[in-house]
């Protein structure tokens, strides 16, 4: 299929992305290796998708191949330092997190899962320090460019995002640092995000199917998911 023509690499890319989820670590290879994670690459990193949807699936699909996978993350790194920066790919990254934020994820929660694997290198992980040190940016970006009143399935995912940061940091003793440096520089974060959360709750709580999509796209029981919106609803009540 000729890649210029747009709406059915769309449609395609959809297709890939679904068959992507949770797939073997050998098909992901074959994948990255078919030119597809190159291409997606080019096309995020040169601007040459134009419609927002467009440039959320290439994140999303590129956040699939790699996902867990430290030779597909090697691949893209690899991409990265002969074509660009990393921090200008992280900008790209930073500056557009309703269409990145999946990808993000997909990193993070790589990162997270090979520092409990033996024989697996995270020193140098790709964009992990990029990461570390512009959290404190990221998380309140993402908690507040979800407004009650629009969530929905394209961007219900800036908060899930948000909510798997907010666990890392609880998981590692930050949650009320990190939480008490956002609200210092703008209290309406959290009132903002708890807002959200409401809407965010009865958005899974009538859709089941959802939840286990959740669930099995992250690895994390959707049980975790609920217990930082009510930790983050106590925190709330202490700042007040």
């Amino acid at each position: 299929m000729c890649i210029r023509d747009r709406q059915s690499t769309w449609g395609l890319s959809s297709c890939v992305e679904s068959i992507m989820r949770g797939s073997h670590f050998l098909h992901q290879a074959f994948v990255a290796h078919s030119g597809l994670l190159f291409i997606l690459y080019y096309q995020i990193t040169q601007n040459a998708l134009k419609k927002t949807n467009n440039i959320q699936m290439a994140y999303d699909l590129l956040g699939e191949i790699i996902k867990y996978n430290p030779y597909n993350i090697h691949i893209l790194a690899s991409i990265c330092s002969e074509a660009t920066s990393r921090k200008e790919f992280f900008n790209k990254i930073r500056t557009n997190l309703v269409d990145s934020n999946v990808f993000l994820r997909g990193l993070l929660l790589s990162y997270e899962s090979f520092k409990r694997k033996r024989g697996i290198e995270t020193s140098e992980f790709f964009l992990s320090e990029e990461i570390a040190e512009n959290r404190e940016e990221l998380l309140p970006t993402l908690m507040l460019c979800v407004e009650e009143s629009n969530l929905n399935q394209d961007n219900i995912c800036c908060v899930n995002t948000a909510l798997i940061i907010l666990m890392f940091e609880d998981y590692y003793g930050r949650f009320e640092s990190t939480l008490s440096a956002i609200v210092g520089r703008n209290g309406e974060v959290l009132t903002h995000f708890n807002k959200t959360l409401k809407r965010w709750n009865k958005f899974y709580l009538n859709k089941t199917k959802d939840c286990y999509g959740l669930q099995f796209s992250t690895a994390i029981n959707f049980s975790f998911y609920l217990r930082m919106k009510r930790k983050l609803k106590e925190y709330a009540l202490t700042v007040r």
